[in-house]
């Protein structure tokens, strides 16, 4: 079965000009467990390629409107599908110069359609290869992201430590001081310029957390300025 425990359904793109050829495909992986689309053309694919994830795309080399060349480089050639999803060429032609330009584009594979019929287990095992591949790329990217996040994280958190502790200063002074007392609009624009500090700081976090999981819990309840103030007034003598 493909869908194994804790990891994400993968998924598969049969791109073929041939609506036999996609259904007798459609029926066998299916039958394997194995989620599959079909497009007929290389337009068509990479139409649905931008809409959605795929881990591997089975390409025909011979089709009208973009061929598989064609496709396969187009898709190297974008950010989001430079490394996923893999491209096996799958295709009736065994011309060497076929299996050349492809390597040189990005192809991984090349799959003759006959041992899909013919050599049924052999062909899944290819597939089911394949698709552990895709699956450890995924695993490395996010872990590579995750890093950089973290990073991000640490670096972010030491930006507002100062700005804070500024505002925790200003605001004690500002409980202390009289309501006449014309030093309190100083302590005032102190607090405002560094809140738009931080701002901009938790701006980047977000963009940060946004490029690694997709989500962001928001920046109001990222940081407990109360907790902060009662630290800050147990540690230091309000002046």
């Amino acid at each position: 079965m493909n869908e194994e425990k804790g990891n994400p359904v993968r998924k598969i793109l049969l791109v073929d000009d041939s609506q036999l050829v996609c259904q007798k495909m459609k029926k066998l992986l299916a039958d394997e467990g194995y989620p599959i689309e079909t497009a007929y053309n290389g337009i068509e694919a990479l139409k649905i390629i931008a809409e959605k994830d795929f881990d591997l795309v089975l390409l025909d080399i011979e089709m009208p409107e973009m061929n598989g060349f064609e496709t396969c480089r187009k898709l190297r050639s974008e950010e989001k599908t430079r490394l996923l999803p893999q491209v096996v060429f799958f295709s009736s032609s065994t011309q060497s110069s076929h299996k050349v330009k492809g390597l040189s584009l990005g192809v991984s594979d090349f799959i003759e359609k006959s041992m899909a019929w013919e050599h049924k287990d052999e062909f899944c095992a290819r597939i089911e290869a394949h698709l552990r591949i895709a699956q450890l790329l995924r695993e490395k990217l996010e872990l590579e992201k995750l890093g950089v996040l973290r990073a991000t994280a640490v670096s972010v958190n030491h930006e507002i430590a100062n700005p804070l502790q500024t505002i925790s200063l200003a605001v004690n002074r500002l409980r202390n001081c009289e309501k006449d007392d014309p030093k309190s609009s100083v302590y005032f624009e102190s607090v405002s310029a560094n809140i738009g500090k931080i701002s901009e700081i938790l701006r980047k976090l977000a963009n940060a957390v946004n490029s690694t999981t997709g989500e962001y819990a928001g920046g109001e309840e990222m940081i407990d300025m109360d907790a902060i103030l009662v630290e800050k007034e147990k540690g230091e003598r309000v002046e």
